[in-house]
């Protein structure tokens, strides 16, 4: 069998999707109930991808033919809906309710199953299933995989664009945005399929589902997995041991104060000049004073706090879930350069060494 160029990228894709989604699934990097529905929904859209590549190649192995008995396109619109529930942190839709979503799936795909296991795999003939009721009930699942998946991307808009936390908010509506337009593209061919009663070739569809997935498995879920850990770093971070604040010059012992308890070390935008105006004097003495107190300067003061929150988180089993890079921004450093730099600068070891030198054989 001879591939074409855009037939190559269908495969790539769609490899790509099940390693994506097992990677969601499975690993503990990305491991949490919200990042469980976007991992189903991406599988479901690599077993929907399988599907129709066979088609479109007129290929018809019998495993192929068991994953199209579970209407598929009934059932990630609702994983995909929940998805963006969970990073809303909804609480509008009792547990018990959530549940009815996937109702559609359930019993569409029963009722597929049987005209399957008949036509397909010619295991039975029931006489109620005529040719004529066949065409019926696959021209209604093609008018409601068009209204169906449009109807939960409507319902998830205020989740996705007022409830979603500031973090995440960006991510989320790429996808939501990315995710519209390959469904509206879906429903002009399933459109063509409802009044030709021809299934048109989904091989462009795919093209864009590679390129949005593969986009997704940067941008998304990397980035995001940053700004979720130190999002939930801040939370363990409220029941932590504060500092002693240092006796001397008043303006200093509130220079400590704001560093120790409100822990203004951790903006990456911190500079001089808003710490003066926080003090209500000029940039210039709070230089001077740090100088005589510290006998050091300004940056480094600061990034011997940042240092020693790392340092502690570091050491601390709460926060082995997340990564290194995300403790370091959390503590207040701009990037990745400039954190590795300071931490080896300070303590002669790489943040990954230390920990593993503090933690020893625990890790």
């Amino acid at each position: 069998m001879t591939l074409s160029f855009v037939d190559i990228i269908n495969i790539v894709g769609i490899t790509l999707s099940f390693v994506l989604a097992l990677l969601i699934l499975f690993s503990k990097f990305f491991r949490s109930t919200t990042n469980q529905y976007l991992g189903f929904t991406i599988l479901i859209i690599a077993i929907i991808g399988l599907n129709n590549w066979f088609w479109d190649i007129n290929k018809h192995p019998k495993i192929i033919s068991l994953l199209d008995i579970p209407l598929w396109q009934f059932l990630y619109p609702v994983t995909l809906f929940m998805f963006f529930y969970k990073s809303a942190k909804g609480n509008w839709i009792a547990s018990s309710w959530y549940k009815l979503l996937f109702i559609p799936f359930v019993v569409l795909s029963l009722l597929n199953g049987i005209i399957t296991f008949q036509n397909i795999f010619k295991l039975y003939s029931l006489p109620i299933l005529t040719q004529e009721v066949v065409t019926t009930f696959y021209k209604g699942i093609s008018l409601l995989t068009a209204i169906f998946p449009i109807t939960m991307m409507l319902l998830s808009v205020p989740l996705v664009f007022s409830k979603v936390k500031r973090d995440a908010a960006k991510w989320l509506r790429w996808i939501w945005t990315g995710m519209t337009f390959l469904i509206v593209y879906g429903l002009f061919l399933e459109a063509g399929r409802f009044f030709t009663n021809q299934k048109m070739s989904l091989q462009v569809l795919w093209v864009f589902v590679t390129l949005f997935i593969s986009w997704m498995s940067y941008l998304g879920l990397y980035k995001f997995k940053l700004s979720n850990d130190r999002y939930q770093i801040r939370l363990l971070h409220r029941s932590e041991s504060q500092k002693q604040t240092k006796k001397g010059n008043s303006y200093f012992n509130e220079i400590i104060r704001l560093l120790s308890e409100d822990k203004l070390y951790r903006d990456p935008n911190l500079t001089r000049d808003t710490l003066a105006e926080r003090l209500g004097i000029s940039a210039g003495y709070v230089s001077q004073i740090i100088t005589a107190e510290t006998k050091d300067n300004f940056t480094s003061l600061i990034n011997q706090y940042r240092i020693e929150d790392v340092q502690y988180m570091l050491t601390n089993p709460e926060f082995d879930q997340y990564s290194i890079v995300a403790i370091g921004l959390e503590a207040g450093f701009s990037s990745k350069t400039t954190f590795f730099q300071a931490f080896k600068k300070a303590t002669g070891y790489t943040p990954n060494a230390y920990k593993k030198e503090q933690r020893g054989s625990d890790l």
